[in-house]
């Protein structure tokens, strides 16, 4: 699978607002200008513009790993979901948030990675908190794309309702697709009388179907990832099924 490196055109960008600040940024980038973009559910993209240099070399533009969020079908754009991080020192995500409209101009590399879905399952986990929502939309959207007959369960912890990224998107798949259990917490306040963690979630769930022939994806940050794998292994799942991404 060739790597592009291209400019790109800002199609369109939605804004998650909290605390009257934007916290979150969806941005959909156009592939125009690459040769043959195509990836894998899972892979992210780099994404960089000259204006922001690498504090280990000024002559060199600051790349920022993005997971994808489309599923490989969606062609013509490659959607992001990327965190207005307030960290002093160069920032690319506070560039996007600063001078970033949609029709404006980013430059784009990739496909990276090898965090991806495996070939044979029966039930598909999906893990992530925050952001680390990025990769499952993909394999969501392309597992009901394909048509995937097995259970789906979409384990999904957030902040709070601000902080509740895809879930207009969410809602419907679920409601469309009967195989689809969205399981979702806050940890900021109640939803559906329950707050907390996605780790609580896991350890109240009956996973019924056999473990065996269960995948688990998981993405987040480090701590998270590693406490949600502990929970599964004493759950009972075996540590080749467990596939993860950390940021």
């Amino acid at each position: 699978m060739p790597v592009n490196d291209f400019e790109s055109k800002v199609l369109e960008i939605k804004d998650y607002v909290d605390e009257g600040k934007v916290a979150v940024k969806i941005l959909k980038l156009s592939t125009e200008n690459a040769a043959s973009f195509d990836f894998k559910p899972g892979q992210f993209v780099m994404i960089y513009t000259d204006e922001v240099k690498s504090p280990n070399d000024p002559n060199r533009p600051k790349l920022s790993s993005m997971s994808i969020c489309n599923a490989p079908h969606q062609k013509g754009y490659v959607e992001l979901c990327i965190r207005m991080h307030e960290k002093p020192g160069p920032s690319v995500s506070r560039f996007i948030r600063d001078n970033v409209k949609a029709g404006g101009k980013l430059k784009v590399k990739g496909p990276f990675g090898v965090f991806g879905m495996a070939q044979n399952h029966t039930q598909a986990v999906f893990v992530s908190t925050g952001t680390g929502i990025a990769p499952m939309m993909s394999m969501l959207r392309h597992l009901i794309f394909t048509k995937f007959s097995g259970k789906i369960i979409f384990f999904y912890g957030c902040r709070n309702q601000n902080d509740f990224l895809y879930k207009e998107e969410l809602f419907k798949a679920a409601k469309e697709n009967k195989n689809v259990d969205l399981q979702i917490i806050f940890s900021r306040e109640k939803y559906n009388d329950k707050q907390g963690y996605v780790q609580d979630l896991l350890k109240a769930y009956n996973f019924a179907n056999d473990k065996n022939t269960t995948h688990v994806y998981l993405c987040g940050n480090p701590t998270a990832v590693t406490e949600e794998k502990k929970v599964l292994n004493e759950i009972g799942f075996k540590e080749e099924n467990l596939h993860d991404e950390k940021w």
